[in-house]
């Protein structure tokens, strides 16, 4: 697993699990796009005190990157992408977090599949 941060032309940034999607060019290959398993939205958030003193404090949200699509990897086709840069510690570890709680829910919902009945 290849967790990476990626800065994406829309300004976006997202963690992923990422593989790259490469194709043949004559005698060299080239990297066409990304495959972004489990992508996530990552931002700071700066908490603004309400008792009126100055000290913000900020913490990192993850939300997932295209949430109303069904599918678990998502491809992105390179010009989309800015950069790609190793993240944070904490930004990792709350990924790997974030998709250990994703693998053990599809594990349970799989696990808890009832069994097709055939019927006339």
């Amino acid at each position: 697993m290849t967790v990476k941060l990626l800065l994406l032309k829309s300004g976006e940034d997202v963690v992923a699990d990422v593989q790259e999607m490469i194709v043949p060019d004559g005698e060299e290959k080239r990297v066409f796009g990304y495959y972004l398993d489990v992508p996530h939205r990552v931002k700071l958030v700066a908490d603004v005190p309400k008792d009126g003193t100055t000290q913000h404090r900020t913490r990192i949200q993850m939300i997932p990157w295209l949430p109303l699509s069904k599918d678990r990897t998502i491809p992105i086709p390179s010009d989309w992408v800015i950069t790609i840069v190793n993240p944070h510690d904490e930004v990792r570890d709350m990924f790997n977090k974030r998709l250990e709680e994703i693998n053990e829910a599809e594990a349970t919902s799989t696990d808890e599949q009832p069994e097709s009945v055939d019927s006339d």
